[in-house]
């Protein structure tokens, strides 16, 4: 697997013109070019998990929904998943049904896969509103919470 000193190297650059060009820092037009063409000759792939632990940030939101079952659950990850992708970050998605102890078991696992935040649209949460945000001011994980209106049959 090539690494980006090969690329570099492939380019007549340094490396931190790769990284650059990668990031969308630079706009010379020949060094673009170059690099480019040496990431597509070389098949380069950025190595996600290098990526992560130089930025701090792994670029996963987690999110996690009662089930996929619901139209409403589609059209709000099919919205967020667009969003979030044009930042440059990926979705994670748990789902926990209408369990309250299932859905923190979810929590946890996003938080040891090192999500940046989370989302959480429409859970029971209302008794456990306060371990949220103890978990985002002991860990600075950000939670987002999506609430829709209750449906009256009124």
């Amino acid at each position: 697997m090539a690494t980006i000193k090969d690329v570099a190297k492939e380019a007549n650059v340094s490396i931190g013109t790769v990284s650059n060009v990668i990031n969308g820092k630079t706009n010379n037009e020949e060094l673009i070019r170059r690099v480019e063409n040496a990431i597509e000759k070389l098949d380069f792939r950025l190595n996600g998990k290098a990526k992560s632990l130089k930025m701090k940030c792994t670029y996963l939101i987690g999110v996690v929904v009662e089930n996929l079952e619901n139209a409403e659950t589609g059209l709000i990850l099919e919205a967020l998943e667009r969003r979030l992708e044009n930042e440059g970050y990926s979705l994670v998605i748990k789902m926990a049904g209408k369990n309250a102890v299932l859905e923190k078991k979810q929590i946890s696992q996003l938080m040891k896969t090192g999500v940046d935040g989370m989302i959480i649209p429409d859970l029971p949460m209302s008794d456990y509103l306060a371990e949220y945000k103890e978990v985002t001011e002991r860990y600075g994980l950000e939670f987002i919470f999506l609430v829709t209106p209750e449906t009256s049959d009124e």
